[in-house]
């Protein structure tokens, strides 16, 4: 997904229902199976700089870990 996507996709959504404006944007974590999403909230996000040039990274509020 490139930022434009996620704009557009934004913008889609807020044309639909306007007050969905007021969600609380997170990021789904695997591992649910029942109910609803494990999700953790984003904290905030930005433009990647030197190593990270060309992406537009998500901070969750708490570290998320790969297992590897």
């Amino acid at each position: 997904m490139t930022l434009q996507n996620l704009y557009d996709r934004i913008g889609s959504q807020l044309r639909i229902c306007p007050r969905k404006g007021e969600d609380v944007v997170c990021v789904r974590v695997a591992g649910g199976t029942f109910g609803g999403q494990p999700v953790e909230n984003i904290d905030h996000a930005g433009c990647g700089i030197d190593w990270d040039d060309g992406k537009f990274i998500l901070y969750p509020e708490k570290e998320l870990k790969r297992d590897e």
